[in-house]
């Protein structure tokens, strides 16, 4: 199962100026969510397992673009707004739509999920077929262990 939470916000990195720095979006992931997704690295590598990665960034292809950065593999960003120290950015995600096919992809950067047993929220990739069925069963899962919490989801 991929985790993955997502929000705006700004980072600090290795740039000149923080304040012509572009909004990006952020995504919070586990390990396996690249692969799930079948995203493409355009350069770098994909989260490992390895305990040193739990630091590391990948970024989509835009946000080098905005940054005017030429090679994104030799910097490092950070997001001290929720306590996220400076880390390595390991690898460029191909370019994706993160939301609706009519906005214009964004710069994007991704982190592993420290806690995962934090998550507010969970991405499930899911077949077409009897999706009304797979919903019904997601559903009764997750009233097993979030009773007090409703189940939402949105595609």
């Amino acid at each position: 199962m991929a985790l993955a939470a997502a929000i705006t916000a700004s980072v600090s990195g290795d740039w000149q100026n923080d304040d012509e720095l572009p909004a990006m979006r952020y995504l919070v992931i586990d390990h396996d969510f690249i692969e799930t997704y079948g995203m493409e690295m355009a350069m770098g590598r994909g989260f490992s397992k390895m305990a040193t990665d739990t630091a590391a960034y990948l970024i989509n292809e835009e946000a080098p673009r905005q940054l005017g950065w030429d090679n994104p593999l030799e910097h490092q960003m950070a997001m001290p707004a929720i306590g996220r120290g400076t880390g390595q950015i390991v690898g460029v995600v191909k370019d994706f739509h993160f939301r609706s096919l009519h906005e214009k992809v964004a710069p994007v950067y991704f982190f592993i999920n420290p806690a995962p047993q934090l998550a507010f929220s969970v991405s499930v990739k899911l077949s077409t077929n009897e999706i009304s069925s797979t919903l019904k069963q997601m559903e009764a899962v997750w009233k097993k262990f979030e009773p007090n919490y409703p189940f939402a989801y949105e595609f």
